[in-house]
């Protein structure tokens, strides 16, 4: 049986957000140590990444208290 969107149960949408969110933590965290490797004059987009990151890992947690 497919589940469609609206009868999937909530936790199963919040179980889905979180593996997402882990792998797009882990995605921006490879994009960083390759920019980090590169030796790339790019302070901003370092700064832009650490950020991400960050906010990504405060979603994850709020994610894993629900």
């Amino acid at each position: 049986m497919n589940h469609t969107r609206e009868d999937k149960p909530a936790d199963d949408h919040v179980k889905t957000a979180l593996e997402v969110s882990c792998g797009v933590l882990m995605t921006l965290e490879l994009i960083r140590t390759r920019v980090s490797d590169a030796g790339a004059e790019a302070p901003s987009a370092r700064a832009l990444l650490e950020l991400a990151i960050e906010s990504l890992r405060e979603v994850i947690a709020e994610l894993r208290l629900t």
